[in-house]
């Protein structure tokens, strides 16, 4: 209701959805239609319930009096697409897939930059980016999963993800949950090339012999394709709260792992089902089913002038800072909202590196959007080098490792990589041989130079050992530079 010319109250009809926190009050004609609506509809909303009352006054005196709003008017079409049509259903999905990843986002920037990407645009320019729901949220996963999340995932799991996602939105949970059929609509839907591929094919029958208790499941780790291990989970737990409790069980699930397969939980049971708890996990209740309502409007080309504009929705804003040396305090808004707040930690191992090198008497620089390390070394006739030490990827038996490494030839245009000709290739090969080097040279495609770098593993790397590193580094990569008579780096 509002307040009309004279005063008194009246009555809006407004053609589209309205989230419960555009009102001031929600007020029933009587006792027993309050308490049907809250057993019925508000059981599982986390929403203070005193907004919600009793006032027959007001609908004696607006019984005959009602005024049409101003949002434009509804064609038939459009009004049974909204009585028959699966959009809220899929909205309802969409968004219940995001509170999970909220829920369980392990406590990585790159994490948390990744939930900033599902909330953006995927191509803004394109006004009819979100006119197919499905689609919006798939193409979202699909590109942030090649640049954001961490571990390591073959060429054909986005497909997998994207095509199960697909599966799971508006899928209606009270239908059950039969693992062994999803599986086998996942793989049908699967493009011909996709699913003849032999790594899909074993995959698939080992998931399948899991599922029908022929093979005990390993402990699911944030090891090998975080994305399978993500769907073997989704399929042994679907539920939710039992995605979120997966790491403290026998599956041993870990954190990357646990927060894909809550997208897919989420996304699964919808907004409207998931528990309260998890839903405070998405921020205040009130964006979650702003963000819905802002969805079916938008997708039922209903009226949506009661509402934050989408397009504050698509705009996410990062705030960050710093959190002591090494840590960083990330907060996510949405509409001016919190959606999501995190405390990163830096990396256990990079710490580690930084604490043995102060006890060298050297300090290391930490850059925390790259999560590396930096040191520069001055060598005589004014020549610097700076070398970089990060995270390395696990060997094969999952020990963890670090890289030391710095460049020495720029790569990142066409005019340089010029220089890097065959000639070029087979000296870098016989420095590699030098019997004095103890480090190699390599092509990095990421930094778009050659680089000098050696691995090590973290839990044997003593002082000496690191001082050893980055010298042999550090006099490589500028001897190199001094033979070319650059001081670039």
């Amino acid at each position: 209701m509002e307040r009309n010319r004279t005063g008194s109250p009246g009555i809006i009809e407004i053609q589209g959805c309205l989230h419960v926190g555009q009102f001031s009050a929600i007020l029933f004609r009587t006792s027993d239609e309050r308490e049907d609506f809250l057993l019925r509809e508000f059981e599982n909303m986390p929403v203070d319930v005193d907004l919600i009352g009793v006032a027959p006054g007001l609908y004696a005196e607006n019984e005959s009096t009602v005024a049409e709003g101003s949002g434009r008017d509804v064609d038939a079409s459009a009004a049974k697409a909204a009585s028959t049509d699966s959009v809220p259903a899929r909205a309802d999905s969409i968004i219940g897939g995001l509170c999970g990843l909220c829920a369980a986002v392990p406590d990585t920037a790159a994490w948390v930059k990744l939930v900033q990407h599902l909330f953006t645009d995927p191509d803004s320019a394109q006004g009819d980016a979100l006119d197919e729901p499905v689609a919006w949220l798939r193409t979202a996963v699909d590109d942030a999963m090649g640049s954001s999340l961490e571990g390591g995932n073959t060429d054909p799991d986005p497909l997998l993800f994207r095509t199960l996602l697909a599966e799971l939105a508006g899928r209606d949970p009270s239908d059950g949950w039969n693992a062994s059929e999803v599986l086998e609509s996942l793989l049908g839907s699967l493009p011909p090339a996709l699913s003849a591929q032999s790594d899909v094919r074993d995959w698939a029958r080992i998931v399948g012999d899991v599922l029908s208790n022929k093979r005990e499941v390993a402990a699911l780790s944030d090891e090998g394709s975080i994305v399978r291990r993500a769907i073997m989970l989704m399929l042994l737990r679907p539920e939710p709260k039992d995605i979120l409790a997966a790491g403290r069980s026998s599956l041993r699930a870990g954190h990357q792992v646990s927060a894909l397969a809550a997208l897919l939980s989420g996304t699964w049971a919808g907004l409207e089902r998931l528990p309260n708890n998890i839903k405070a996990s998405g921020g205040e209740f009130s964006l979650l089913a702003q963000a819905k309502a802002a969805l079916i409007n938008r997708w039922l080309a209903l009226d949506d002038t009661a509402n934050l504009p989408l397009t504050e929705f698509l705009n996410p804003l990062l705030e960050s800072s710093d959190a002591g040396p090494m840590g960083q305090k990330l907060v996510l808004k949405v509409g001016g909202q919190v959606l999501l707040r995190r405390d990163i930690e830096a990396d256990v191992v990079l710490r580690s590196v930084r604490d043995a090198a102060e006890l060298l008497g050297q300090k290391l620089a930490y850059d925390r959007d790259k999560d590396r390390l930096s040191l520069r070394f001055d060598f005589e006739g004014g020549r610097t080098q700076t070398i970089f030490i990060e995270k390395g990827m696990p060997d094969r038996r999952g020990h963890k490792t670090i890289r030391i490494w710095s460049p020495c030839m720029d790569l990142s245009t066409a005019t340089q990589r010029k220089k890097l000709t065959k000639k070029m290739y087979e000296h870098l090969m016989r420095l590699n041989s030098a019997p004095n080097l103890n480090c190699r040279f390599a092509e990095s495609m990421r930094d778009q130079a050659v680089i000098v770098l050696v691995d090590q593993l973290a839990e044997t790397l003593d002082q000496k050992e690191l001082k050893a590193h980055m010298e042999n580094v550090a006099m490589a990569a500028d001897m190199f530079e001094r033979a070319e008579g650059v001081d670039v780096y």
